[in-house]
């Protein structure tokens, strides 16, 4: 008995699925720049350390601050702290 796959031409098979090169939980086949690859692996150390799957933003926050991200004020160019409303 012939199998159905035989009896199938090429474009009506199903496609095999490509296994995605990954590293962690991030997918790094695709094109990322460098700082959102450093950003998507920041986060999948912090969730994994933290069995955190669906951290709070004040903790995605957290891992942004720990890669060096800070506040800029636009009118003096200089890293605004969490608390300064003085700056806008």
């Amino acid at each position: 008995m012939a199998n159905r796959l035989d009896q199938m031409s090429p474009w009506e098979r199903p496609r095999k699925a490509r296994p995605t090169p990954r590293l962690g939980s991030v997918d790094v086949g695709a094109d990322y720049t460098p700082a959102q690859l450093e950003f998507m692996l920041a986060m999948d150390r912090y969730k994994r350390r933290n069995n955190r799957p669906f951290p709070l933003w004040s903790e995605v926050l957290g891992v942004i601050e720990s890669l060096g991200y800070a506040r800029i004020c636009p009118r003096c160019g200089q890293a605004v702290d969490k608390g300064d409303v003085k700056h806008g």
